[in-house]
């Protein structure tokens, strides 16, 4: 039982993680965009 939950506090920290860089390239190439416009 124990194993499974650090499986799924491993998944959940890797989704943030992809969530996060996701978010952040989209607001570099939305800040991109707007600046060299």
């Amino acid at each position: 039982m124990q194993e499974k939950l650090l499986i799924n506090i491993c998944i959940s920290s890797v989704k943030r993680a992809v969530l996060g860089v996701l978010g952040a390239k989209n607001f570099v190439s939305t800040f991109y965009y707007s600046y060299f416009k």
